[in-house]
């Protein structure tokens, strides 16, 4: 099953609609998270649908505004607002860095001794960005991560990040 179908399976579980527009003109995004009323919808563009990957993201980014947010987050008035704005969007995008890069789906991925990090993104099926922000979210809470017994993905000097050779 993709990360895509993953995300699919659990916006329905959490009765959330998910459904493709041609267009979201209000808000000039690629898509929305709307909780009203009672009614859960993600909007997605319909153009997203030519890139597989940046179409998973979005969407995962959309899930995690579900479970991180709350409010309403669209339309700023104040600095304040922005503020609040911007941390919601932080804590939608680190879920979704955690759903579409685990840990362990990473660590799996190092151990294939990949030579950079355009092949370590496309073996966990992501954007680069995405894989440097994940990078980023992990170098808060860890200095390192060990690989085998002498490798480990140095994270302390985010956001230079490497991986060494222990002899």
């Amino acid at each position: 099953m993709t990360k895509f179908e993953q995300l699919l399976d659990l916006a329905e579980k959490e009765n959330i609609i998910v459904k493709f527009v041609d267009e979201i003109p209000e808000y000039r995004s690629e898509a929305l998270y709307v909780a009203r009323h009672g009614i859960r919808m993600i909007l997605l563009a319909n153009f997203l649908k030519d890139n597989m990957i940046h179409m998973t993201e979005v969407l995962a980014e959309e899930l995690g505004h579900h479970f991180t947010s709350a409010g309403n987050n669209i339309n700023p008035t104040n600095y304040f607002d922005k503020l609040t704005i911007a941390k919601c969007e932080n804590k939608a995008l680190r879920w979704a860095c955690n759903f579409l890069v685990p840990i362990d789906e990473l660590m799996v991925a190092l151990r294939k001794n990949l030579s950079n990090i355009h092949e370590l993104s496309d073996e966990l099926s992501v954007s680069k960005d995405i894989l440097l922000q994940s990078f980023y979210y992990l170098s808060l809470n860890y200095d390192y991560l060990h690989i085998t017994d002498n490798r480990y993905l140095i994270l302390s000097n985010y956001p230079n990040v490497y991986i060494y050779n222990k002899f």
